[in-house]
C-alpha cells in the first residue's frame, strides 16, 4: 500500500531479529541507586535560543552504541 504523505522509510535493522526479553535486557540503561549526589543547576534569568537546528549546529551521526550504555559519553564528546 502506498502512501505519498509519509515522510520516513521503514526497514529492517540489526534488532529486527531480538525479542523484547533480549531488548529490555541488552538496552534498557543505566539504573541509579537511589542515593544519587546528583546536583540541580538554577537555570532563572538564562537566556535559551528559541530554536535550534542540531543538524546544522554540530549533530553528530547515530551510532551503534550496543549494550554497554555509552549514550552520555557520546553527548558529551559531540558538545565539546
Amino acid at each position: 500500500m502506498s502512501q505519498p504523505d509519509l515522510t520516513f522509510e521503514l526497514g529492517h535493522n540489526w534488532l529486527s531479529t531480538w525479542t523484547e526479553e533480549e531488548i529490555e535486557e541488552q538496552m534498557s540503561g543505566y539504573k541509579a541507586s537511589s542515593e544519587s549526589t546528583a546536583t540541580v543547576t538554577d537555570l532563572t534569568g538564562v537566556q535559551f535560543p528559541k530554536k535550534i537546528s542540531w543538524k546544522d549546529d554540530g549533530c553528530t551521526k547515530i551510532r551503534n552504541q550496543g549494550s554497554c550504555k555509552s549514550s552520555w559519553a557520546f553527548s558529551g564528546v559531540a558538545a565539546v
